[in-house]
């Protein structure tokens, strides 16, 4: 799998991802989900250099990222919402 397949897989990623995170907002709420989402970025940003030259765990890397970026703007309105209300919120 080389790059370009990557960001190709990304729509399907983000698009389970969205749907899932939603899901499991309802259960968890924002705190738990936002928490294993850094964990999973902090990780990713500290691996991701160094398995540049082996492409499969390099590709992992880059849909991990697209999983942690679709996650946060999966959970982040309806923090929003919750926080400061509907007149600021949406």
């Amino acid at each position: 799998m080389e790059l370009s397949e990557a960001a190709s897989a990304s729509g399907i990623v983000q698009f389970l991802t969205r749907i899932s995170i939603g899901a499991l907002y309802d259960c968890f709420g924002f705190r738990k989900i936002f928490a294993v989402l850094m964990i999973i970025n902090t990780i990713n940003g500290v691996f991701c250099y160094q398995v540049r030259n082996t492409m499969w765990i390099y590709v992992l890397c880059v849909e991990l990222n697209y999983l942690v970026l679709a996650g946060v703007f999966a959970v982040f309105p309806a923090a929003v919402v919750k926080t400061f209300g509907l007149k600021y919120g949406p």
